[in-house]
């Protein structure tokens, strides 16, 4: 909506990627993209892993929601292999369970997270988004190959999105917090801090992300 020029819109045909295994997600992905009219020539039929190797440090962005707890690729695969695509800088920002950012056994990929990018945000979404599964889960914000050692880590916990679960289905609600914390976040961008909101936003030390506090 954005691309009002001819040039912005071809910019946005030629820049967007991606990658997808099952067949039915890749092939409505096309298809939106299509009916949207935002290109469809970069999106792959395959495994990132396979097919994307060679892509480093060639986006300003990446999106991702990997698959939870899958077999031989855990998400902390998906997160260091969409980190070495993004230009020094640049932003990750990734859907995955609560456990990649607080279990012990992760500790030291979390350390090495922390000394090689900046973690910028880990924000708690609410329990049934994903329903009827009910894994905790948190969007995490990282800044790729830019750690910073002055600034700490913005957290926030999402109660309220919009939704509730009514008749096994999300039904809208009134009392959205997410225009809220994406101003709380804006201001921690600017400021590198902000004040402690109890159950909703603080900034802890790089030691408490590390640590899994």
């Amino acid at each position: 909506k954005q691309a009002t020029s001819d040039d912005a819109r071809s910019r946005v045909k030629s820049s967007l990627y991606g990658f997808d295994t099952n067949a039915t997600v890749w092939a409505l992905a096309v298809l939106n993209m299509f009916f949207r009219g935002d290109g469809k020539s970069h999106i792959v039929y395959g495994d990132c892993f396979q097919r994307g190797s060679t892509m480093v440090h060639e986006f300003d962005r990446a999106l991702l929601n990997p698959p939870f707890s899958q077999e031989g690729e855990p998400e902390i695969d998906f997160i260091d292999h969409a980190l070495k695509a993004v230009r020094p800088g640049g932003r990750m920002a990734v859907v995955v369970k609560a456990s990649v950012m607080v279990d012990d056994d992760l500790r030291n990929w979390r350390k090495v997270l922390v000394e090689h990018h900046h973690v910028e945000a880990v924000i708690s979404l609410p329990s049934e988004l994903f329903y009827p599964t009910s894994s905790a889960t948190v969007i995490l914000v990282v800044k790729a190959h830019a750690p910073d050692n002055r600034r700490g880590t913005f957290l926030a916990r999402i109660e309220n999105d919009g939704f509730a679960i009514s008749k096994k289905r999300r039904i809208p609600i009134s009392g959205t917090q997410l225009p809220r914390i994406l101003a709380l976040f804006r201001d921690y961008e600017h400021l590198g801090t902000i004040e402690t909101i109890p159950n909703l936003t603080m900034v802890v030390s790089r030691d408490k992300v590390i640590n899994g506090e």
